[in-house]
């Protein structure tokens, strides 16, 4: 990470926040607290944007965290 010093931070810049967001929760970082520090959000915008997905989701709030758990990697 010398090397490449601020390739998080760009390469972060190139996704929408609530993606960044999903996929921490996918690696399993659950506590909002944490996502934020690791996005340089505040708790709040992290709760809006997980609030503003989760409206959007076909499934229960449950049911979608679930199915978010279940996307595997190749």
């Amino acid at each position: 990470m010398k090397l490449f010093s601020d390739f998080t931070a760009k390469f972060n810049e190139l996704l929408k926040p609530d993606l960044r967001i999903y996929s921490l929760i996918r690696l399993g970082i659950n506590d909002n607290e944490k996502i934020a520090q690791f996005l340089c959000y505040s708790v709040n915008t992290i709760y809006a944007y997980k609030t503003k997905i989760k409206n959007k989701a076909l499934a229960s709030n449950e049911e979608f965290k679930q199915k978010v758990m279940e996307i595997k990697s190749i």
